[in-house]
């Protein structure tokens, strides 16, 4: 723009959460409605339709997993999917360290670390290339802790 005016935001930008907090915090109460779904633990207030969080179709991860900050965010994209259990699962996709500088700039932020992606009209294209092209995340550990079954005692002796 010639006269220093910022362009107008994309359609999408509704269905973006940007931001370590923004993402966790949401990704946090889904899994506090999985937990329900599973027996966990209850609360005195279920959520309706109306008040539950948007599904999220995907995580962008733009740091390296194994960073001690970001190693929960794996399981959380497992139990938060758990609370739409008819949406398909949330995908994670770690991305390259090149990417934050152009995300720094597409965004306008001066850091970007995890983003999500909403489920919603505006991002159908994103979230349908996404879901064809990226693995459904499996967390192993976690579907044995939630099935709640006695596995026995394993000792190997020498």
């Amino acid at each position: 723009m010639s006269n220093g005016a910022k362009p107008a935001k994309p359609s999408i930008a509704s269905n973006i959460l940007i931001g370590f907090n923004q993402v966790t915090s949401h990704l946090e109460a889904l899994s506090a409605i999985s937990a329900q779904h599973l027996g966990v633990f209850t609360t005195a207030e279920k959520p309706t339709e109306q008040t539950k969080p948007c599904h999220i179709a995907a995580v962008f991860l733009l740091r390296p997993m194994d960073d001690l900050i970001y190693t929960h965010i794996p399981a959380l994209c497992y139990t938060a999917s758990l609370a739409h259990a008819d949406l398909p699962p949330i995908r994670l996709i770690v991305l390259d360290l090149s990417v934050e500088r152009r995300m720094v700039d597409a965004l306008g932020c001066p850091r970007v670390s995890v983003i999500a992606l909403l489920n919603g009209e505006e991002a159908i294209k994103v979230t349908e290339y996404v879901r064809k092209h990226v693995e459904v995340l499996e967390v192993p550990w976690l579907k044995q802790a939630a099935e709640a079954r006695w596995l026995g005692t394993k000792v190997d002796v020498q």
